[in-house]
């Protein structure tokens, strides 16, 4: 076999693993290059929501439930679901998370900000008026004091294994362990009314 040859097979089978695991949502940041933005949804109700830009299709399942992070072309672009749009322009390096309500859209953009020898933790406030608070169950320690509604709040932490509770104003829940992963990013979202909370995490 030709060098040639042999080099244009190595190169295939590279772009190929590059986009399976691109695909997988490994290492989706570091892949996705210096002109991307990452986009994501967020449902505020319980019903199933598809929606889809620049081919590729975001969905949720449910109640506070999170789409894949997907990256995409920066510049103008729209999200486009059944019986609504979402459209606005995206600036590389900056994540979007698009909150669905029905067919009401808001999003909370942030500059991606990931740590590469830490656990990166970020919550998301998407209480309508109440301020948030989480804390360690164990150690009752503080993570985040009185996150603003509608807002985001972040950190960079020692990986470690660990179970929360979230506060809002006149109520709190206990969340399922979290294990936090070296130069990953858990992403925490909590939803819920004036008496209800819920909650949801994601790991990228």
């Amino acid at each position: 076999m030709k060098l040639s040859t042999l080099s244009t097979i190595l190169l295939m089978v590279s772009t190929t693993t590059v986009y399976a695991e691109l695909q997988d949502g490994k290492d989706l940041y570091e892949k996705a290059g210096p002109n991307a933005a990452f986009i994501r949804m967020v449902s505020l109700n319980n019903a199933t929501i598809k929606a889809t830009i620049e081919g590729e299709v975001l969905k949720t399942d449910g109640l506070c439930s999170i789409s894949r992070t997907r990256p995409v072309a920066a510049g103008e672009r729209v999200l486009q679901g059944e019986g609504w749009l979402w459209q606005h322009k995206l600036t590389s390096g900056e994540i979007y998370t698009v909150i669905v309500d029905g067919k009401q859209t808001s999003e909370i953009a942030a500059p991606l900000n990931r740590d590469p020898m830490k656990a990166n933790f970020e919550v998301f406030n998407l209480q309508t008026s109440s301020n948030l608070d989480v804390a360690t169950v164990a150690g009752k320690r503080s993570v985040f004091e009185a996150i603003p509604a509608r807002s985001r709040a972040q950190r960079s932490l020692n990986p470690l294994r660990v179970e929360l509770q979230i506060s809002g104003e006149s109520n709190s829940i206990a969340i399922d362990p979290i294990a936090f992963a070296r130069g990953k990013t858990t992403s925490l979202m909590v939803c819920g009314g004036e008496n209800t909370l819920a909650s949801n995490f994601t790991t990228e």
